[in-house]
């Protein structure tokens, strides 16, 4: 249950047990959020406010204002993205919620979601008991610290009640994220980019697979020592066996090929995709504004790349792929369209498949792998 508070408003106003409480105060509050603070705090803020976008559409939830506001525009909630140990400067504008609406009036901070502890959003601005005071109608850069102290993975509720006699009524709400681990910050990812456009030059002294492994360290923040210790390692072993036991692994994600002669070996080139790599991929980035990595692995692992994917705003993800020689993209980072995704694909299956065949048809494989399968590993923070 919602507490009433006193109002400062007296010309409108009932007394209650030696509370003076108001009796129509009717804001609609807009909360924005301050760019300097974004950029300092590494977070990510969205608004859902592309009609055009299916990730708005879709996510967008809308805010319907209780019957007594007259408010007719139409909003959605915003999403803050922000890590534990950050906080953020939120800037509320109030606007008039009904024509009977008294100028004056408090606000109520309200902090809901599962399991939530009173430590895990902490606000800074309103009074102990999350009360602004004097607060008028179309009042505008209203602040309030918000300071994020939950665990990974939480989802929090903020909203903001006009106190009210008889009833709080809602006149605001923020949805607050604090992101999985496998959604990485750009502080997280920088590293990993500085190393993957550190030179061809640079990058050419390791392996397909090296170079792989020493992005993963930078990304990580960790030595990966054991996995130069495998006895056959290849993106598989990598992958499935060192990485998902060390706790990295968030999910799988394979497609297979139908060669020109039927079959799904690389006796004969890859003609057509079977499978739907983009979807899966594609899901595991609905709702989780951020960066994302994977691990990516053509013909049966004989080339392996690493895949970003830069999904800061979700109704434009872009992604960039990586090997010893740099960026294979040309421009780097490019629209993440399933078409433009299974050609590529496609491409590098037909490009690997016969740089195999030529440098391998002397070994007992004869230079052709049973599979023509390409594999991608979504990484994960532990």
């Amino acid at each position: 249950m919602i507490q009433i508070y006193q109002s400062d408003d007296r010309s409108n106003s009932l007394t209650i047990n030696n509370l003076q409480i108001n009796r129509n105060f009717y804001p609609v509050v807009v909360i924005k959020c301050d760019q300097a603070s974004i950029d300092a705090s590494g977070a990510f803020w969205h608004e859902f406010n592309t009609p055009q976008c299916k990730h708005c559409k879709s996510e967008g939830r809308q805010f319907y204002f209780p019957p007594a506001y007259s408010y007719s525009e139409e909003t959605t909630i915003p999403l803050l993205t922000i890590w534990p140990g950050k906080q953020i400067k939120l800037l509320l504008n109030t606007k008039k919620g009904a024509e009977d609406s008294v100028s004056i009036g408090k606000l109520l901070f309200e902090v809901s979601g599962n399991n939530v502890k009173k430590s895990d959003i902490v606000l800074k601005g309103p009074d102990e008991n999350n009360i602004l005071t004097d607060i008028s109608i179309e009042q505008e850069n209203i602040e309030v610290e918000v300071v994020v102290k939950g665990e990974r993975g939480s989802f929090y509720n903020l909203k903001v009640y006009a106190v009210n006699s008889g009833e709080n009524l809602l006149a605001g709400h923020l949805n607050i994220y604090i992101p999985d681990n496998d959604i990485f910050s750009k502080a997280e990812v920088q590293p990993l980019l500085e190393y993957l456009n550190s030179g061809p030059n640079k990058l050419y002294n390791h392996e397909c697979i090296t170079t792989v492994i020493k992005g993963l360290e930078k990304l990580l923040n960790k030595k990966l020592k054991g996995a130069y210790q495998l006895n056959s390692l290849t993106m598989y072993t990598l992958m499935d066996t060192f990485m998902q036991k060390e706790g990295h692994i968030e999910g799988k994600f394979v497609c297979q090929y139908v060669n020109e002669k039927g079959g799904k070996d690389g006796k004969a080139k890859p003609s057509s995709m079977v499978d739907d790599i983009y979807t899966p991929i594609n899901e595991s980035l609905t709702g989780k504004q951020g960066y994302h990595v994977f691990g990516l692995s053509i013909y049966y692992a004989v080339h392996t790349l690493t895949v970003i994917i830069d999904n800061t705003g979700p109704c434009n993800p872009k992604y960039a792929v990586y090997d010893q020689f740099g960026c294979r993209l040309k421009g780097e980072f490019h629209p993440f369209h399933k078409a433009a995704l299974e050609k590529v694909l496609l491409e590098w299956t037909k490009l690997y498949r016969d740089w195999y065949l030529e440098n391998y048809k002397n070994e007992p494989s004869g230079g052709v792998c049973p599979s023509l399968e390409s594999r991608a590993w979504k990484i994960k923070n532990n």
